[in-house]
């Protein structure tokens, strides 16, 4: 089996760190753009939601969790 590259094993110590901060609806929304590499897109419509409540309070929170471990990573390019 393959060994996770950096990315992957950054993620998951910020998911672990800010996980306690989200619902389970929240979690839906993160699995799909994180693990299942969905867009803002196409996460809102399978969700019945807008883009722009996918990527508000979720991806801003996790870039400022990017930020705090001082990682160089824009994640509003990915959320696109």
């Amino acid at each position: 089996m393959e060994e996770p590259d950096e990315k992957v094993i950054l993620m998951r110590q910020v998911l672990k760190t800010i996980k306690p901060t989200f619902s389970e609806a929240h979690w839906e929304i993160i699995n799909l753009l994180v693990f299942a590499e969905k867009n803002s897109f196409e996460t809102a419509e399978i969700l019945g939601m807008t883009p722009a409540a996918v990527r508000s309070r979720i991806m801003k929170r996790i870039q400022e969790e990017y930020d705090s471990l001082g990682v160089e990573d824009d994640l509003s390019e990915k959320s696109g």
